[in-house]
């Protein structure tokens, strides 16, 4: 995953994964998720972190065609 391209499918936005092992402390449960960390594309300074299973439900590889 890491260093590839992705595009929310709802908005069809493209982002880059920059780590994809890592971990967030989830704020309910206070327990440690996995987590992606990754960037906008169209504005380079938002960088994003979701827990793993979010991002695969609501993202894709994104390939040129």
């Amino acid at each position: 995953m890491k260093d590839k391209t992705y595009k929310f499918k709802k908005s069809g936005n493209l982002y880059k994964v920059l780590e994809d092992k890592s971990e967030m402390k989830d704020p309910e449960t206070r327990k440690w998720v996995e987590c992606i960390i990754y960037q906008s594309l169209t504005e380079p300074l938002k960088i994003y972190v979701r827990e793993k299973s979010d991002f695969k439900k609501k993202f894709e590889l994104w390939e040129e065609k």
